[in-house]
């Protein structure tokens, strides 16, 4: 069987893809694995972090994200070149929880965060939480939105999905995100893609 080469060089020596083959709308900007620390930014600027008009929207996957301590809340606020915002959110969070027999729905509302779990996420298990969201309006002026996703095992136990989605009720130029917990330390790792339109 002979060995096929790609105009005529061999596969070591190709650098770049032909433009016809496509790499797909997600780009990675950002990763950071962290352990134990107070909080986790991303920054416009910073460490390969683009919140501009390159993209218009953007998504944040986390994986095995939990707290220091057991049976905290996971959450986010987003900000401007100036601080975070603390106020003037509009969260709403949609989350059923399961123990194998029986199942329960919450709904969760935060006018202070731009995420907030329904339920604490416990840390005593490798069961901890996985997470994405996508992000319209950074890097613009704006009013910025998400929708978001996440599974985790609560404080009790129980399997826990969560949907929903936020807004930010002011015009800004979004140009950070940081994750925290409730109380405590945080652990897991956040990765930051650009979506191509």
């Amino acid at each position: 069987m002979a060995i096929i080469k790609p105009n005529n060089n061999t596969i070591s020596a190709i650098t770049a893809l032909p433009a016809a083959i496509t790499t797909g709308s997600l780009v990675l900007l950002n990763t950071q694995t962290v352990s134990n620390v107070a909080e986790v930014f991303i920054v416009n600027g910073s460490s390969g972090v683009v919140f501009d008009n390159t993209y218009k929207s953007y998504l944040i996957k986390i994986i095995d994200c939990y707290g220091a301590t057991d049976g905290v809340n996971m959450r986010a606020f987003v900000g401007d070149s100036s601080d975070y915002k603390t106020s003037d959110y509009r969260m709403i969070t949609f989350a059923s929880r399961y123990n194998g027999s029986t199942e329960a729905q919450q709904n969760h509302y935060s006018s202070t965060k731009f995420f907030e779990t329904a339920q604490n996420v416990r840390n005593t298990h490798k069961e901890y939480m996985s997470f994405e969201m996508v992000i319209k309006g950074a890097g613009y002026v704006t009013r910025p939105s998400s929708y978001y996703r996440a599974i985790y095992k609560n404080d009790g136990g129980l399997a826990t999905v969560e949907t929903g989605g936020s807004s930010y009720d002011a015009d800004m130029t979004m140009t950070r995100i940081k994750f925290n917990t409730s109380s405590g330390n945080i652990y897991g790792t956040f990765s930051l893609y650009g979506i191509k339109s």
